[in-house]
């Protein structure tokens, strides 16, 4: 499987409960050609800080149609490691979605990079609430 740009997203949540809007927004850019999701696995921390995890096919069937509109391709990409190291830095008494995701929009940006011998040397997602602190942190000093 040939892929594009990816990236890593663990969202937590407190409690066990996982919000719909994020799945409608996720199937929105799904639906849109714009991402695809390669690896999706949900993990649970107790109150004790007792982990345990489960590739989305795994969940129950009842909770298992809900994620059918992403179209997901498991490829087992997150490792054990990978999601033990992404575990445990949740707290405990909560869940998490943990996907790879495939930004299919970046594909051609990326085929171009690497038609002409470019390299990217960084990468880095900013959540809107981190440009807006740097922001506000830029007006103080100007």
């Amino acid at each position: 499987m040939a892929l594009g740009p990816t990236s890593v997203l663990a969202i937590q949540f407190s409690g066990d409960k996982m919000r719909g809007q994020i799945l409608a927004a996720l199937v929105d850019l799904v639906r849109n050609g714009q991402v695809r999701v390669i690896d999706a696995v949900a993990v649970k921390k107790d109150a004790n800080g007792k982990i345990e995890s489960l590739e989305i096919e795994q969940l129950p069937a009842n909770d298992l149609h809900v994620f059918d509109p992403l179209k997901a391709e498991i490829t087992g990409l997150l490792s054990d490691t990978d999601i033990g190291d992404i575990a445990a830095s949740l707290d405990n008494n909560s869940a998490a979605g943990l996907l790879v995701i495939e930004h299919l929009w970046a594909t051609k940006l990326a085929e171009a990079i690497q038609s002409a011998g470019g390299k990217v040397v960084m990468n880095r997602l900013l959540m809107p609430e981190v440009v807006e602190e740097n922001l506000e942190l830029i007006a103080q000093v100007v």
